[in-house]
C-alpha cells in the first residue's frame, strides 16, 4: 500500500465561514482529487471529475458508519 501523507497543525479552533477548506489529496506526488469543507458539508472532486460528489455531514456520518 502506497504511503499517504496528511498534515494540519492548528494551535486553535478554526472557524470555516463561508469559504470553502480544501484539501488536495496525494499519493505521492500524483493528485487524486481535493476534498472541500464547508458548514454545509463535504465534497469529494477527483482529478479528472467535472463535479464534485456532495455530502451533507448528515450523510458522511451516515456513509462513514455503514458496513459497505
Amino acid at each position: 500500500m502506497t504511503a499517504h501523507n496528511v498534515e494540519l497543525l492548528i494551535a486553535h479552533p478554526l472557524n470555516v465561514g463561508n469559504v470553502d477548506v480544501e484539501f488536495e489529496v496525494r499519493t505521492g506526488k500524483k493528485l487524486l482529487g481535493r476534498v472541500q469543507v464547508s458548514k454545509g458539508g463535504i465534497d469529494w472532486t477527483p482529478v479528472n471529475g467535472r463535479k464534485p460528489r456532495k455530502a451533507s455531514w448528515e450523510e458522511f456520518s451516515d456513509w462513514m458508519m455503514s458496513d459497505g
